[in-house]
């Protein structure tokens, strides 16, 4: 019933967002998930479509960042305060417009630990790494099963069915990729 109602009322037609990093500060990025589409991102650069979005609908896109080496922390330090990391615009219509609305949004450089994140961006973190290590992405190498568990497991909601059930698969994968699976008895390969 949750997921239908979100479906049941449009509160926007027609959105994208589109991204453009500072270059002083980003050296490359990419949208996990787009890593083995290059038509794909070379057609869209670095913009999303949403369609049709109803209420209580979101859609999350993730960037992986490679910051500019040439950038000193006292730069960084006065970014905080003075300068933008990145632009995003939001395009939409409204139901039964026929012109978009824009929105226009700074996002500021705020780095952080991810230990002290939000639990819900802690979460879809670790979904995202558990996307990257099923599909064994070349972007996963510096990370385990158990860092998702780990990660998932602090941020997870106990109250969400999904989310717990979550953990119950990463568990699962956990033990059937750990490579560690015992030989059978009179295989000798």
């Amino acid at each position: 019933v949750k997921e239908f109602t979100k479906t049941m009322y449009a509160v926007a037609n027609d959105a994208f967002l589109s991204i453009q990093f500072n270059p002083t500060f980003v050296k490359e990025y990419r949208l996990i998930g787009f890593d083995n589409k290059s038509d794909a991102l070379n057609d869209s650069s670095s913009e999303l479509e949403g369609g049709e979005v109803g209420t209580g609908h979101d859609l999350t896109a993730v960037f992986e960042i490679k910051p500019n080496e040439k950038v000193s922390n006292t730069v960084a330090d006065s970014i905080i305060t003075i300068g933008k990391y990145a632009m995003m615009k939001l395009q939409y219509k409204l139901p039964g417009a026929s012109e978009y609305a824009i929105q226009t949004i700074k996002v500021p450089f705020n780095y952080g630990r991810i230990e002290a994140a939000q639990p819900d961006l802690r979460f879809t973190t670790a979904v995202i790494m558990f996307g990257e290590l099923l599909k064994q992405s070349k972007f996963a190498q510096n990370y385990t099963f158990t860092d998702v568990l780990t990660l998932a497991s602090a941020a997870v909601d106990k109250t969400d069915y999904a989310q717990t059930e979550f953990l119950t698969l990463v568990e699962k994968a956990r033990k059937i990729y750990s490579g560690d699976k015992k030989k059978k008895k009179g295989s000798e390969e």
